[in-house]
């Protein structure tokens, strides 16, 4: 199989997202407001208020990944959203958000592996 993308290193054993409820990721918005700066999420090429309403109806479309520390406060959190593309081309566009980047690194691994293996054009 053909896969388009480098070599790139391997995601730590160490880091397993979980997939969270919309509910999880309203609790750490709440207690931990600088993780997510922004007073909007992204997703599908529009921003929505970070209230639990909106976290449900993006759950509706994708799923929450969350990496938590021995602590239980948020080391990252990424999800995608499906792009229309041309000519049948599946695309996404991730959004990711880390507390360091060895664990921004991490997740962009992870995303890379999960990216289903094309045909060789």
């Amino acid at each position: 199989m053909y896969k388009p993308w480098p070599s790139h290193p391997t995601p730590s054993p160490a880091l397993i997202p979980i997939k969270a409820s919309p509910e999880r990721i309203a609790e750490v918005i709440e207690s931990n407001p600088s993780f997510i700066p922004n007073n909007c999420i992204p997703f599908d090429f529009q921003f929505y208020q970070k209230s639990i309403q909106d976290l449900q109806l993006i759950s509706e479309r994708t799923t929450f990944h969350l990496v938590v520390d021995g602590d239980g406060q948020p080391g990252g959190l990424y999800y995608g959203s499906p792009i229309r593309a041309d000519r049948g081309e599946r695309r996404t566009s991730y959004i990711v958000y880390s507390a360091n980047r060895s664990i921004f690194v991490d997740l962009m691994a992870r995303i890379v592996d999960e990216l289903p293996v094309v045909a060789a054009p």
